[in-house]
């Protein structure tokens, strides 16, 4: 796995559920958690702040109000802390929001608050699976934070979003979803790009598509494909062996 995304682990979660996300973390899978991370304070380099949660409501550059935006922990021994914010306009710029820890089996990540409620969009009808953040400060704090769990990702794209995964029979299935703005987009479609899939015996394996593709190389566990898009599409690629 590249990295494990985990929901906000709040009290009460059963010990199993914590046993399992050790295990997996002891087998080498980096971990990114949100907003609480119970039982699990020493991986992600968490310590619950002594005057309990403290809002946020302000990052760089960027001022605003949610009742959810509130910070629950400081950051500890051998944290990195690649964001971090303030308590009011104006205020000193003391609050951790985002950082990485390196543990004895991987990198283990933690954003301190929900990523949505900070500078969150304004409701509007549109194809869309909710609210977002349209803070900048906080888009590149992902970034960072994807970039330090994935530093060689299996799947890279010149353009749109990527998910990935294997499927039980063993194929691995790709599908890039073009995330072009809503307004304002100046972009000749179908528009033409490449991706790189990184795999065992990827080079080896047959192509499904339900788009153009053409093969530009194939190397050792290395594919580079070129494909094109329309706007607001998904692209979706399987990669199989063949009988």
């Amino acid at each position: 796995a590249e990295f494990l995304v985990l929901p906000p682990i709040v009290e009460g979660t059963p010990p199993a559920v914590i046993g399992a996300i050790r295990r997996a973390h002891e087998r080498g899978i980096p971990l990114l958690c949100f907003e609480s991370v119970c039982g699990l304070e020493d991986l992600f380099g968490a310590v619950p702040r002594a005057g309990g949660p403290v809002p946020v409501r302000e990052l760089p550059g960027e001022t605003f109000s949610h009742k959810m935006a509130v910070a629950r922990y400081e950051a500890g021994d051998g944290a990195e802390v690649l964001l971090r914010g303030a308590s009011q306009a104006g205020g000193e710029q003391a609050v951790p929001i985002a950082w990485t820890r390196r543990t004895a089996h991987g990198t283990a990540a933690f954003v301190n608050v929900p990523p949505t409620v900070i500078r969150r969009e304004s409701y509007r009808q549109k194809y869309s699976y909710g609210q977002d953040t349209i803070s900048r400060r906080l888009k590149q704090a992902m970034r960072d934070l994807a970039a330090r769990l994935a530093p060689d990702p299996a799947v890279r794209a010149e353009r749109g979003a990527v998910t990935a995964c294997v499927s039980e029979r063993g194929d691995l299935i790709v599908t890039l979803s073009e995330d072009s703005p809503i307004y304002g987009d100046t972009t000749a479609y179908p528009a033409r790009f490449r991706f790189t899939v990184r795999a065992p015996g990827i080079e080896q394996m047959a192509i499904e598509a339900d788009a153009p593709q053409a093969v530009v190389s194939r190397q050792p566990d290395r594919v580079v494909i070129r494909t094109e898009t329309d706007k607001d599409s998904a692209l979706f690629f399987r990669f199989y062996k063949q009988s």
